[in-house]
């Protein structure tokens, strides 16, 4: 690897190329709110006749973007320290849904806002 980076070992060479072609994938899609079901952070749906039921998240998605997403969630939740509007709604969710939930749904929110950033190729404003 060209630079001062250490190379990586092979393992984690491969995680972060199809991690990284999975947001390119993402980057690609036309609808923002596709993005949480591409990265499996939607809720599953169980219909039958009168009966509608949301459960937990799908999973059916991308797995390494999912874990990265639910990772920054936690790092912006827990670790930042300059607020911003996503922070705040994360933890009132936080208080009122649980942690956990606040997470999935941060996560949700920031594939969101990620794929929004790239479709109009603007930088993060913190406002």
């Amino acid at each position: 690897m060209p630079g001062n980076s250490p190379q990586l070992p092979i393992r984690h060479q491969k995680r972060h190329r199809s991690l990284a072609t999975s947001a390119v994938y993402l980057a690609k899609k036309r609808f923002a709110d596709d993005a949480g079901a591409y990265a499996g952070l939607v809720p599953r749906r169980s219909q039958s006749g009168e009966r509608d039921y949301n459960g937990r998240i799908s999973k059916a998605g991308d797995p390494m973007l999912r874990s990265a997403l639910y990772e920054a969630a936690n790092n912006l939740l827990c670790r930042v320290k300059r607020p911003s509007p996503l922070q705040t709604w994360g933890k009132a969710l936080a208080t009122t849904k649980g942690a956990k939930r606040a997470r999935v749904a941060v996560a949700r929110k920031l594939a969101i806002l990620l794929h929004r950033l790239w479709q109009s190729d603007t930088d993060f404003r913190w406002a």
